[in-house]
Protein backbone atom coordinates (compact mmCIF):
# COMPACT_ATOMS: atom_id res chain seq x y z
CA UNK A 1 0.00 0.00 0.00
CA UNK A 2 2.47 2.23 0.75
CA UNK A 3 4.21 1.75 -2.88
CA UNK A 4 0.82 2.86 -4.12
CA UNK A 5 0.98 6.12 -2.23
CA UNK A 6 4.53 6.95 -3.19
CA UNK A 7 3.75 6.89 -6.83
CA UNK A 8 0.41 8.53 -6.52
CA UNK A 9 2.23 11.07 -4.62
CA UNK A 10 5.14 11.16 -7.32
CA UNK A 11 2.40 11.55 -10.54
CA UNK A 12 0.84 14.89 -8.56
CA UNK A 13 -2.75 13.26 -9.44
CA UNK A 14 -4.89 14.64 -6.72
CA UNK A 15 -8.07 12.69 -7.98
CA UNK A 16 -5.78 9.60 -8.05
CA UNK A 17 -4.54 10.38 -4.25
CA UNK A 18 -7.90 11.02 -2.60
CA UNK A 19 -9.71 7.70 -4.08
CA UNK A 20 -6.26 5.81 -2.68
CA UNK A 21 -6.93 7.64 1.01
CA UNK A 22 -11.24 7.85 1.11
CA UNK A 23 -11.70 3.93 0.26
CA UNK A 24 -9.92 2.33 3.43
CA UNK A 25 -10.36 5.66 5.05
CA UNK A 26 -14.61 5.35 4.70
CA UNK A 27 -14.19 1.66 4.88
CA UNK A 28 -12.51 2.51 9.19
CA UNK A 29 -15.26 5.11 9.32
CA UNK A 30 -18.46 2.62 8.61
CA UNK A 31 -17.32 -0.39 10.20
CA UNK A 32 -16.61 1.55 12.90
CA UNK A 33 -20.08 3.51 12.91
CA UNK A 34 -22.12 0.45 12.13
CA UNK A 35 -21.11 -1.49 15.66
CA UNK A 36 -21.99 2.07 17.25
CA UNK A 37 -25.27 3.31 16.03
CA UNK A 38 -26.34 -0.69 15.57
CA UNK A 39 -25.70 -0.53 19.39
CA UNK A 40 -29.68 -1.57 20.52
CA UNK A 41 -29.31 -2.64 24.05
CA UNK A 42 -33.41 -2.62 24.78
CA UNK A 43 -33.64 0.16 22.81
CA UNK A 44 -31.16 2.05 25.37
CA UNK A 45 -29.18 5.04 23.43
CA UNK A 46 -30.71 3.92 20.35
CA UNK A 47 -31.97 5.56 17.30
CA UNK A 48 -35.24 5.42 16.30
CA UNK A 49 -37.29 6.24 13.31
CA UNK A 50 -39.85 9.30 12.88
CA UNK A 51 -38.34 11.31 15.21
CA UNK A 52 -39.03 9.22 18.07
CA UNK A 53 -36.02 9.48 19.55
CA UNK A 54 -35.87 11.11 22.78
CA UNK A 55 -33.14 13.88 23.82
CA UNK A 56 -30.59 12.09 25.78
CA UNK A 57 -30.56 9.80 22.76
CA UNK A 58 -30.12 12.03 19.94
CA UNK A 59 -26.95 14.16 22.29
CA UNK A 60 -25.22 10.41 22.67
CA UNK A 61 -25.04 9.82 18.93
CA UNK A 62 -22.90 12.78 18.38
CA UNK A 63 -20.96 12.66 20.97
CA UNK A 64 -20.20 9.24 20.77
CA UNK A 65 -19.52 9.96 17.12
CA UNK A 66 -16.89 12.25 17.49
CA UNK A 67 -14.87 9.72 20.02
CA UNK A 68 -14.18 7.70 17.58
CA UNK A 69 -13.68 10.18 14.76
CA UNK A 70 -11.02 11.62 15.63
CA UNK A 71 -8.68 9.06 16.91
CA UNK A 72 -9.64 6.87 13.78
CA UNK A 73 -8.44 10.03 11.47
CA UNK A 74 -5.60 10.52 13.77
CA UNK A 75 -4.53 6.81 13.85
CA UNK A 76 -5.18 6.59 10.01
CA UNK A 77 -3.23 9.59 9.04
CA UNK A 78 -0.16 8.16 11.07
CA UNK A 79 -0.42 4.53 9.49
CA UNK A 80 -0.21 6.31 5.87
CA UNK A 81 2.38 8.20 6.81
CA UNK A 82 0.99 11.70 6.19
CA UNK A 83 2.70 14.87 7.83
CA UNK A 84 1.50 17.84 6.27
CA UNK A 85 -2.19 18.18 6.44
CA UNK A 86 -4.56 20.83 8.41
CA UNK A 87 -5.65 17.82 10.73
CA UNK A 88 -2.39 17.27 12.01
CA UNK A 89 -1.54 21.22 12.09
CA UNK A 90 -5.02 21.40 14.13
CA UNK A 91 -4.74 18.44 16.81
CA UNK A 92 -0.49 18.44 16.78
CA UNK A 93 1.35 15.58 17.58
CA UNK A 94 0.45 13.15 20.31
CA UNK A 95 3.17 13.19 22.92
CA UNK A 96 4.08 9.38 24.12
CA UNK A 97 3.86 8.85 27.85
CA UNK A 98 7.68 8.37 28.67
CA UNK A 99 7.62 6.08 31.17
CA UNK A 100 5.38 3.51 29.39
CA UNK A 101 8.19 3.55 26.59
CA UNK A 102 7.82 3.13 22.58
CA UNK A 103 7.59 -0.74 23.05
CA UNK A 104 4.18 -0.88 23.89
CA UNK A 105 2.86 1.57 21.28
CA UNK A 106 5.15 -0.60 18.85
CA UNK A 107 4.21 -3.59 20.31
CA UNK A 108 1.60 -4.14 23.14
CA UNK A 109 -1.49 -2.08 21.26
CA UNK A 110 -1.09 -4.06 18.18
CA UNK A 111 -0.68 -7.66 19.52
CA UNK A 112 -3.55 -6.95 21.70
CA UNK A 113 -5.65 -5.79 18.99
CA UNK A 114 -4.70 -9.03 17.11
CA UNK A 115 -5.95 -11.39 19.58
CA UNK A 116 -8.93 -9.63 20.11
CA UNK A 117 -9.52 -10.03 16.70
CA UNK A 118 -8.50 -13.45 16.42
CA UNK A 119 -10.82 -14.77 20.08
CA UNK A 120 -13.77 -12.42 17.97
CA UNK A 121 -13.44 -14.74 14.66
CA UNK A 122 -12.72 -18.10 16.38
CA UNK A 123 -15.57 -17.63 18.56
CA UNK A 124 -13.57 -17.93 21.63
CA UNK A 125 -15.76 -15.41 24.04
CA UNK A 126 -18.63 -17.86 23.53
CA UNK A 127 -15.90 -20.74 24.27
CA UNK A 128 -14.85 -18.71 27.33
CA UNK A 129 -18.75 -18.40 28.35
CA UNK A 130 -19.50 -22.06 28.29
CA UNK A 131 -16.11 -22.66 30.63
CA UNK A 132 -17.56 -20.58 33.42
CA UNK A 133 -21.43 -22.19 32.47
CA UNK A 134 -22.98 -19.36 31.01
Amino acid sequence: MHDIINGVNNDRSYAKQMVIYLVPFGYLFYASFFGLFNFDHLDFLSLHWNQNTDPYCLLYSPINTWRLAIPISYNFLSIMGIENCQFLKVMGPVRLIPFIGKALNEYVFPICLVLAIIITVSDGYNRIKRCFGY
